[in-house]
């Protein structure tokens, strides 16, 4: 559960006047049962008044990555690993995944997590299984002393570490590993990440054995469950059972007090070099962090006084992150991360507020002048009421309703912060936030922001002056900066409307003609202007999305449509085009619109095979949505280009999302030909080291052409609109914004010509090998099985069958971690059918260290050949069958997201609808003869792509 959101239950139901209890009197809390055996272990039972599917059981320890010594580096969070190996009383471990299936449960019901301060164990039990407590039980109670710290168990899971580290950092090692080394250099007991690559490889298995050794201990430990109790008695009889002759050590343990530590250091000022260089043709950044402390804050937090100095820290720093956000948006000094954050809430280290941007060092005197610019302002002037209620709004936002996750938090807060335990009431919170004054706010300004930044840190690349900054020139330099006039806020302008009356006069409600749908259930419309509109009202399933209206355009001409050499300035187009502005707007002004009305987000993109544009957002902004959703099809002219500012802006941004993974996926497609970019959440954009090298490609009157004229056809356009509305209060805005939408003249180039990817039943196998520009560690290995087209009306039972037969082979794919040792930690198998190609996929895709790589490809062959001759565990069948119909129940395909994408697969490839209620009953009738079947179509060597990613350099 996210942190932030347990605090900010515990914080704001306190402030709300509600009665209290002291921390050692919990007797009056209806359900609770609590106690504390001979040898320190602390318990806590709380029964809810509430349905819950599950009961959560959780083992806390008191301890994490600030209990380390200088030669343990991470190994709070390696000693988490190894309670997922096999431990004495669950030989198998506890993944195991028939064990589970027999408890009623699956390996998403158990994880593990280690912060600076704790690490926590979970097992979520289907509600009143006696035999999945004990089991839990049994684990923890392993957990607690028994687990297995063999020399091979730990070499075995050396790998898995690694892999969880550089999934998302590896292409940006070296500046995370600057970002870590900084924070050591910052705050107490943290380390330097230099040799974190060899030290894990490396470390003595006795180091591991002396920390699990000296901190797990059970005065150190908390067992909760949280559920529907029907015999707390017995749960507390058995909970003594299994953990009151835990052995309590001998020696004592140190008290890692981290704010009294960070509070006898004399203020800090830290330089980290980062190992990538920079290049003296372009302009030399350098990151700055300040650190204003907030001692005052520590001792307090017991206390309803110091709960409400908290609650105005965290409020004011999120005021101050968004006007740095917005001087990020309207300043282009600041190349990158530009904010300010509490240091406590977002990473468990001693309080402070944190001061970070990213700016040339060239300007770092104007960087330093706008940075504290805005802490003046703040502290002179204080909030504004409209800055008030748009952090009162998300504060509130982020508190769950579900008192099973508050009770969790609420035990959490106590057991392992000290905390005061006290019941919950939302009304009394909302009363309280909402008559929260802006002058009383205003009061903590002085306050927080009274003292110049205590501690300093800097990162720069190799060879930059800035290393070379002394501690008294910087702290000058602030100094300085402090000093200068104090200028009023300006709050950044918001646009009010999009379109003025004056234009709304001129917009005429065109007529409709209301046409027999094509799905049941939606309402179909053909606007005079050729548009088809295709609506559904339903109400979604509870979740997030459940009061959005989407609505989703498309057509069926892409990049196709022009020459291979427009491909980039094709695919770029909307990117340069929107750049500047739409309809006179500039995209900050309009991403503020946004913003402001509720409106979750708003995207156009050219494809291959497609161009489309989606909205969405609040139902109460439905007018917004589709005027802001017209303005994509305005005619836009290439005088209007700022194209040296996008190149420059796309490739910076471009630069930072660069990722190993997306330059495997474009090497995957470019290998057997696709062309279409696999969509994201409905999106569709090119990613990687290819998008980076696709701008310089792009020439920008041919983007503006190809713009016009893929959106200026509406006749060539669907839209599908979705959500819990009344089709009669958006059918006027239909016709008054997209009616409008006109017809323009333009040279069309045929699409009919586009060629799919051959047939790969006659292209096998095919072997590839692609190199990293990046160092890596690891290797990447994707082996597909590919089937021809298929357009028979039973494809859709095919898909459905793969999404089972995928299912059973990534359950006997996990025995190569959790059975056979192999040190794998991102891996799985995909089965799919692929809409653009038109054909049938199966994948087996594994990251791993590359000795293993060799090994890992037979043991696939292994299960590959069972699953051809039907050596299938029938408990594995079952389970892999059972999540598929789980996720083809009536609830989640109701989900708005869910039912949004059904709806446009069938729209948009004119596939035939078929009533929900038959995929479940479908699923419900494959037999492990299917299985078979699948395995002896899919697994033939002329329907094989294998593709392997290294970071070696091309000989």
């Amino acid at each position: 559960m996210n942190f932030n959101h347990i605090l900010g239950l515990f914080l704001c139901t306190l402030l709300a006047g509600l009665p209290v209890q002291s921390q050692t009197d919990l007797d009056h809390i209806a359900g609770l049962r609590y106690g504390k055996l001979p040898n320190g272990l602390r318990y806590f039972i709380k029964d809810i008044d509430e349905p819950t599917a599950q009961t959560t059981m959780r083992l806390y320890l008191n301890v994490g990555a600030h209990h380390q010594d200088s030669s343990q580096l991470e190994l709070a969070h390696f000693t988490e690993h190894m309670a997922f190996k096999p431990t004495k009383h669950i030989p198998k471990s506890i993944k195991d995944e028939a064990q589970l299936q027999r408890l009623g449960m699956n390996i998403r019901d158990i994880s593990g997590t280690t912060s600076n301060q704790y690490t926590r164990y979970d097992f979520n039990i289907p509600t009143h299984n006696t035999q999945a407590f004990e089991m839990g039980l049994r684990w923890f109670r392993d957990i607690a002393t028994n687990l297995q710290l063999s020399d091979r168990y730990i070499n075995q899971e050396r790998g898995s570490v690694l892999q969880e580290y550089l999934m998302g950092n590896q292409e940006n090692w070296a500046y995370f590993k600057a970002q870590k080394n900084l924070k050591a250099k910052m705050f107490p007991f943290r380390s330097s990440f230099d040799d974190f690559l060899t030290h894990i490889k490396h470390f003595p298995p006795q180091d591991l054995k002396r920390f699990y050794k000296k901190w797990y201990r059970p005065e150190l430990m908390n067992v909760m469950i949280v559920g529907n109790i029907e015999a707390p008695a017995e749960i507390e009889k058995r909970i003594k059972a299994f953990f009151k002759d835990l052995p309590k050590p001998n020696t004592s343990y140190p008290v890692i007090d981290i704010h009294q530590a960070h509070q006898s250091c004399a203020p800090q000022f830290k330089v980290q070099q980062w190992d990538n260089g920079f290049k003296t043709t372009k302009k030399e950044d350098a990151s700055f962090f300040w650190y204003i402390r907030q001692p005052q804050l520590v001792n307090r937090l017991h206390t309803k006084e110091g709960f409400q100095d908290y609650i105005a820290f965290q409020l004011i720093s999120q005021i101050l992150s968004k006007r740095y956000l917005e001087m990020e948006m309207e300043s282009p000094l600041f190349s990158a991360h530009i904010g300010a954050k509490d240091t406590y809430t977002y990473g468990g280290n001693p309080f402070s507020l944190e001061l970070s941007f990213t700016a040339p060092i060239a300007q770092r005197e104007h960087a330093f002048g706008l940075m504290v610019q805005k802490i003046l302002q703040l502290k002179r002037d204080g909030v504004y009421q409209h800055e008030l209620e748009k952090v009162k709004k998300i504060y509130l936002s982020e508190i769950p309703i579900a008192k099973q996750a508050y009770w969790n938090g609420e035990l959490f807060n106590y057991a392992l912060k000290n905390e005061m335990l006290f019941p919950y009431r939302k009304e009394g919170l909302l009363a309280w936030i909402q008559e929260l004054s802006v002058e009383e706010l205003n009061v903590y300004c002085t306050e927080f922001l009274s003292s110049l930044p205590q501690d300093i840190g800097i990162i720069a690349p190799k060879g930059s002056k800035a290393l070379q900054y002394s501690e008294e020139e910087v702290r000058q330099w602030i100094v300085e900066a402090y000093k200068q006039p104090v200028e009023a806020y300006q709050a950044p302008k918001i646009i009010e409307e999009l379109y003025t009356k004056k234009e709304k006069e001129h917009l005429k409600k065109v007529t409709y003609t209301k046409v027999k749908p094509t799905i049941p259930g939606t309402e179909e419309f053909l606007l005079a202007n050729g548009l088809r509109i295709i609506m559904k009202a339903f109400q979604p399933s509870a979740g997030v999305e459940a009061n959005t209206l989407t609505i989703q355009g498309w057509t069926t001409k892409g990049a196709s449509c022009f020459p291979d050499q427009d491909y980039y300035s094709a695919l770029n187009a909307p990117s340069l085009v929107h750049y500047k502005a739409i309809k006179g707007f500039s995209k900050r002004e309009l991403d503020r619109f946004k913003e402001n009305n509720g409106i979750l987000n708003s995207s156009a993109y050219i494809d291959y095979y497609e161009s489309s544009v989606q909205v969405k957002g609040d139902l109460s902004s439905a007018e917004e949505l589709v005027q802001i959703l017209s303005l994509y099809f305005r005619p836009v002219h290439v005088e209007d280009a700022t194209v040296e500012a996008w190149k420059e802006e796309t490739l910076a941004a471009r630069s930072e999302e660069k990722s190993l993974q997306a330059d495997f996926q474009n090497a995957i497609r470019h290998s057997v030909g696709d062309r279409a970019i696999p969509p994201l959440f409905n999106l569709r954009s090119l990613k990687g080291k290819e998008a980076l090298e696709g701008i310089s490609k792009t020439n920008a009157p041919k983007s503006y052409q190809i713009y016009n004229q893929l959106f200026s056809s509406p006749q060539d356009w669907t839209f599908l609109i979705t959500g819990n509305m009344a089709i009669q209060e958006i059918i006027p805005l239909v016709q008054t914004y997209l009616s409008n939408i006109p017809q323009k003249e333009t040279t069309q180039t045929d699409c009919s010509s586009i060629h799919h990817s051959p047939d790969f039943s006659l292209q096998g196998p095919k072997k590839q090998t692609v190199y990293s520009a990046t160092p890596m560690e690891n290797v990447m290995y994707q082996a597909s099985y590919y089937r021809g087209r298929s357009n028979t009306k039973n494809r859709w039972k095919e898909s459905l069958s793969l999404e089972v037969f995928s299912e059973l082979t990534e359950i006997m794919l996990k025995r190569l971690r959790h059975e056979k040792g192999f040190s794998i930690y991102n891996y799985g198998t995909y089965g799919h059918y692929n809409l653009d190609e038109q054909r049938h996929q199966f994948s087996f895709l594994i990251t791993c260290q590359p000795d293993e790589l060799t090994p890992i490809q037979k043991e696939i062959g292994l299960i590959i050949n069972e699953l051809k001759k039907g050596k299938i565990i029938r408990e594995y069948f079952l389970r892999a069958k059972e999540k598929i119909s789980v996720k083809y129940a009536s609830d989640n395909l109701r989900k708005h997201r869910t039912m949004q994408q059904l709806l446009f697969e069938h729209l948009r490839y004119e596939q035939d609808w078929k009533n929900l209620n038959l995929y479940q009953n479908f699923i419900n009738t494959l037999t492990l003869e299917d299985m078979i079947g699948m395995a002896n179509t899919y697994f033939k060597d002329n329907n094989k792509v294998e593709v392997i990613m290294k970071g070696e350099e091309r000989l």
